[in-house]
């Protein structure tokens, strides 16, 4: 399962180091049981955290490899971790490409920026619903890169 707000392909998930890390990830990003006081409690809060953000920056530059883009944009909610800026960043600089980063007032929860988006359409008046169509089926334009399946449009 990729991880929210990193690029990703089927081609990075499907390599070796991609699913190193993913096990590195089950293995060892979960403390083992040492108590239940708050100090180890904390402690493995933030090993999880590392490694999360580990796993997240080399999916992430793997991917940048893989698509050889020159540019990286962290969104979402994910975006405010200050571990994972500050690790992107130096992997970005390390991989000589750009890295986008929001300010910490844009990142929010992707589908309440989405929902927001249509209250503020709503409220000037703007409805789309004679026009809209949905459906789980809905191919994706041919300007996307996800997967190595048959491009469509």
């Amino acid at each position: 399962m990729a991880e929210r707000g990193v690029p990703s392909t089927r081609a990075a998930r499907a390599t070796p180091e991609a699913t190193q890390s993913r096990q590195d990830l089950n293995r060892r990003a979960l403390p083992r049981k040492e108590g239940t006081g708050a100090a180890k409690r904390r402690r493995g809060e933030a090993s999880t955290q590392r490694r999360v953000v580990d796993t997240l920056v080399k999916k992430a530059m793997l991917a940048v490899r893989q698509e050889g883009v020159q540019t990286l944009v962290l969104g979402g909610g994910v975006a405010a971790n200050r571990e994972l800026r500050e690790r992107a960043q130096a992997a970005a600089d390390k991989a000589g490409i750009r890295l986008v980063v929001p300010p910490f007032r844009a990142c929010t929860d992707n589908a309440a920026m989405i929902a927001f988006a249509g209250l503020t359409r709503l409220a000037r008046g703007e409805d789309d619903s004679d026009t809209l169509t949905t459906s789980p089926r809905t191919a994706l334009e041919t300007v996307t890169r996800k997967g190595r399946g048959r491009r469509v449009g």
